[in-house]
């Protein structure tokens, strides 16, 4: 596991948006920069963290300790920062109102939600 390192700020959208921009070129590479929405606290926020650091990055941990290969994940996601997860995870799933990269990288959108997809998963009648 890498050591990771993360900071945080809370801004206005626009201002959350304009410094992710800012930031991200100087640091590519090095840190993942992000302007997400977080909708349970109603704020805009700035991430950035170490880039070996993504959030699959910490799922796959978890797995490995279980014998879980990355195959055997399904991961669910709804914004940028979701996206290494989505992608590298044997089912990525999210949601219809997920920005459009999102939506493209994952294997299945679940347009009824998280519980009916999840229903279905557990009844066996995905099919992917």
């Amino acid at each position: 596991m890498p050591c990771p390192a993360r900071i945080s700020a809370v801004a206005e959208p626009d201002a959350a948006r304009r410094t992710a921009e800012k930031l991200s070129p100087p640091f590519a590479g090095r840190l993942n920069v992000h302007s997400i929405v977080a909708p349970n606290y109603g704020v805009t926020v700035v991430e950035a963290f170490s880039h070996e650091a993504d959030k699959f990055a910490a799922v796959a941990y978890v797995a490995q300790a279980h014998r879980i290969a990355a195959a055997g994940i399904a991961a669910v996601g709804d914004d940028v920062n979701d996206l290494p997860m989505i992608r590298r995870a044997g089912l990525g799933v999210t949601f219809t109102d997920a920005k459009p990269d999102l939506r493209d990288a994952a294997d299945h959108v679940a347009d009824d939600g998280l519980a009916a997809f999840i229903h279905e998963l557990i009844a066996g009648r995905f099919d992917g």
